[in-house]
C-alpha cells in the first residue's frame, strides 16, 4: 500500500504515515545482467548437470554389474560394485552386500546386519527375514502378503520362504516366479513322496525347469541342459527362445 503524507492527514497520524512511507519505499533489487559472468554461470550449471548425470549412470552400471556377479555366485568380485550401489541407497545392492558379508563369515556379522538394516528400512522382505527378530519377521510377512494378494509371484515366493509350505511354493511357481519353479523342481527331485510316480515326477521337473530356463534363470538352464531326456520335452522351435541358449539346449532334443 502506498502512503501519501499530506497536510490533510491529522497531525497525530502524520508521523505514523512517514514511518509507513519509509518502510514501503525500499529500492527494488535489480537483476544482474553482466553478460560474460552470466554465460560463465550457465556453463558451470550445465557442466555440473552433465557430471551429475554421468555419476548417476556410473552408479547404475556398477550396481547392475554387482548384482549380476552376485547372482552368478561371484561374491568376492561383486563386493566393490555392490558397495557403490549400496552406498547410494539401492536396497537390492544393500541386501546382496549383507549376504556377501554373511556368507564370508558364515554368520550374521555387524557389517551384514548394517546392510540388512538399511535394506529392511526400504521394505526389502528378504533383508527383514535375515534380521530375524519378531518385529522384522512380522513386517516381512505383512509386506509379502500385501503383494501376494495382488498376484505378485515373487511375493508368493517370499511367503513360502517364511512358512516353508509347499502349497505356497506351488502357487508362486504357477504364478510365474522362475525362482519358485526352480526350487519346486529341486523339491520334487529330492523328495520322491511329493510325486510318487517316477514318470510323472520327471515330467513335472522338466516342465518346471523348461519354464524357468525360458525365463533366463541360469541355474535352470544348466540343470535342464544336462538332464537326460525323459519324455521328449524339447525346447527347439519354442517361440521366443533366446539364441544364446540354443546350443546348450540342443543336447536335450
Amino acid at each position: 500500500m502506498q502512503y501519501i503524507c499530506t497536510a490533510s492527514i491529522p497531525p497525530h497520524l502524520n508521523s505514523l504515515c512517514r514511518v509507513a512511507l519509509k518502510f514501503n519505499s525500499k529500492p527494488v533489487p535489480t537483476m544482474y545482467t553482466h553478460e560474460s559472468a552470466l554465460k560463465t554461470l550457465f556453463n558451470l550449471r550445465d557442466s555440473l548437470v552433465m557430471q551429475t548425470t554421468q555419476i548417476t549412470e556410473l552408479q547404475t552400471q556398477a550396481t547392475t554389474k554387482g548384482l549380476a556377479l552376485y547372482n552368478l555366485g561371484e561374491f568376492t568380485q561383486s563386493q566393490p560394485y555392490l558397495t557403490i550401489g549400496a552406498t547410494v541407497g539401492n536396497r537390492d545392492a544393500q541386501y546382496a552386500l549383507g549376504e556377501v558379508f554373511r556368507r564370508r563369515a558364515n554368520g550374521l556379522t555387524d557389517d551384514a546386519k548394517k546392510w540388512y538394516g538399511l535394506a529392511a528400512a526400504q521394505k526389502h522382505v528378504y533383508a527383514l527375514m535375515r534380521l530375524g527378530d519378531a518385529d522384522s519377521l512380522k513386517k516381512a510377512r505383512e509386506l509379502a502378503q500385501a503383494e501376494a494378494d495382488k498376484g505378485n509371484a515373487d511375493a508368493m515366493l517370499e511367503l513360502y520362504e517364511l512358512d516353508q509350505n509347499i502349497a505356497t511354493l506351488k502357487k508362486a511357481a504357477d504364478a510365474g516366479s522362475m525362482e519358485a519353479q526352480y526350487i519346486l523342481a529341486i523339491k520334487y527331485d529330492a523328495d520322491k513322496n511329493l510325486i510318487t510316480d517316477s514318470i510323472e515326477r520327471e515330467a513335472a521337473i522338466d516342465a518346471l525347469l523348461k519354464k524357468a530356463a525360458e525365463g533366463g534363470l541360469s541355474r535352470a538352464i544348466t540343470w535342464y541342459a544336462n538332464r537326460p531326456p525323459s519324455i521328449g520335452i524339447c525346447l527347439s522351435g519354442v517361440n521366443g527362445w533366446k539364441n544364446v541358449y540354443s546350443s546348450m539346449m540342443s543336447m536335450r532334443c
